[in-house]
């Protein structure tokens, strides 16, 4: 069976996760697709209540298959590096209005590793809005929702989008077993 080695940068992340439980990546994904995808997530805002969900399938455009691409070869980097059996990726475009509370994140009943990639670009402090992890009852990690920042972390970790001043866009995953 042929197998191509991990890029580093997946190997970088298992180890993340193996170690700390989570992994933030600020550079992750390349700037053109994130911007392709930020253009779609904002494509979805428009259509969509706010709310609804938008399973992202490899056919339903360019950047979206080039983005799960990505995903499956870390699903293969997770299965190798961290000896899971995921099976399968979920991911779904989240479009919150400004102004919205504070959004916890939902995990599947069979999700290991949650994914948030982050799509707003030119975010600033101000606009408020950050991605809160969970680590313990103590203690918290809060991430600036600045574009092309992909962030893992364990299932049993909670997590939550902060209420912000401009519409925030992202994409929301789980690697399942």
């Amino acid at each position: 069976m042929n197998t191509v080695a991990p890029h580093p940068l997946f190997i970088r992340v298992a180890d993340d996760l193996a170690s700390h439980g989570w992994s933030q990546q600020n550079v992750f994904m390349p700037v053109d697709l994130t911007t392709e995808l930020a253009k779609e997530c904002q494509r979805f805002a428009q259509t969509a209540d706010f709310s609804a969900e938008f399973s992202l399938q490899s056919n339903q455009s360019p950047a979206i298959a080039r983005y799960l691409a990505i995903m499956h070869n870390l699903q293969q980097t997770f299965n190798q590096h961290l000896a899971l059996s995921l099976t399968h990726y979920h991911s779904y475009f989240c479009c919150r209005p400004s102004s919205a509370p504070a959004f916890s994140i939902p995990s599947a009943p069979t999700a290991a590793i949650n994914s948030v990639l982050l799509l707003n670009d030119g975010w600033l402090p101000e606009f408020a809005g950050e991605l809160r992890l969970h680590l313990s009852a103590q203690r918290s990690h809060d991430i600036q929702p600045r574009a092309g920042t992909l962030v893992f972390f364990k299932a049993e970790l909670s997590s939550e989008l902060l209420a912000a001043t401009r519409q925030h866009l992202s994409i929301l995953g789980s690697f399942n077993t």
